[in-house]
Order: structure tokens, then sequence, then C-alpha cells
């Protein structure tokens, strides 16, 4: 029997464990999910109040759960993915910043729009093509909200696309871990 690692987004049917290419493709509707896979090594310990540790694990564990098109690892620089230099540009993360996880808010997949999370806080551009940085001492205090498809930050706003409410789960759960640890 095989092994399911989750349900598909699309139609709920099982996704199979097998991963082809660093993809799973749904046996029933097509949709095709990026995986990306990280080792217990590459987890962050380097930051002293644990907070690289507490997101990398809350996002590894939200993709179990959903089985989206995430891409997350402590060392996405050295890793084969197609997103991480588009996000450094587009998101002008710095060379010296540790990005463990990239959620890509554009269309077509070319990180146009969207957030990274690092060990420092968040890198984004938004819908309205506003390019930032956020710390994690001042995300903690945040409002965050979803409305007819949107995610907020604050003011900011990002097209949650696939992820639905569940990114605002993720976001929450994230917000509330950092309130605990500063």
């Amino acid at each position: 029997m095989e092994k399911h690692l989750a349900s598909c987004t699309q139609c709920g049917a099982n996704l199979p464990s097998s991963v082809i290419n660093g993809t799973v493709r749904c046996e029933y509707c097509d949709t095709v999910y990026n995986v990306y896979k990280i080792e217990e090594d590459d987890i962050l310990t380097e930051d002293e109040n644990g907070i690289s540790d507490i997101i990398l694990k809350l996002c590894v564990d939200y993709a179990a759960k959903h089985c989206m098109s995430l891409i997350f690892g402590s060392s996405l620089e050295s890793s084969d993915n197609k997103f991480y230099p588009k996000a450094v540009i587009r998101f002008h993360i710095p060379s010296n910043e540790n990005i463990f996880y990239i959620q890509d808010c554009s269309i077509l997949g070319g990180c146009r729009k969207g957030f990274a999370l690092g060990k420092n806080g968040i890198y984004y551009r938004t819908e309205q093509k506003i390019i930032g940085f956020m710390q994690w001492n001042e995300f903690k205090d945040s409002s965050l909200s979803m409305s007819m498809g949107m995610l907020y930050i604050n003011d900011l706003e990002f097209n949650s696309g696939a992820t639905g409410e569940a990114g605002l789960i993720l976001m929450e759960q994230i917000q509330e871990s950092i309130r605990l640890l500063l």
C-alpha cells in the first residue's frame, strides 16, 4: 500500500509519495506540486532566540499538511530551485541573509510578487509593487487578515492564491511563536 503525504488542494484526492524530478502529480486532476526537500542538518540554529528553527518547523509542517508549491529550507541559495535567484532580485534580499521560505504570489511563478521569510525578517514585493523589509520585532505586532483572496500584513497586500486561509494560519502561527520568543 502506497503512503500518501497530503491531499490535493484542487480535488481532494490523496497525493502519492513518489517525487519525480522535484514534483508530485495528482493522479486524478493532474495538478502538479513542486517539492523541495530539506535535510535535518539544514535547520538553522544560528540566531540566539531560536526564531529560525521555529519558522522552519512551522513551514515544514505547513507544507506537509497542504503540499503546496512552497520553497523552503535553510540553504535555498545552494539548492537548485528556480525561485531563489528571482526572489533575491525582486525582493531585494541581501547576500548575507538566510532565506528558508518563499511565498511566490505571482500568477506565472516568477516571484514578481510575494514574500520571503529569512533569519532577520520578511522581505517582500506587494501587489502594488512595493518592495520592503519587515523585521521580526515589527512583524510580531502587525495585524494579519484575509479578504477576497488577499493576505494582508498591516496594509501590505499579497495574493494568497492556492494557499488561501491556510497561508493566513501559517503567518498567525509564526507571529504567535515570535511573540513568545521576543
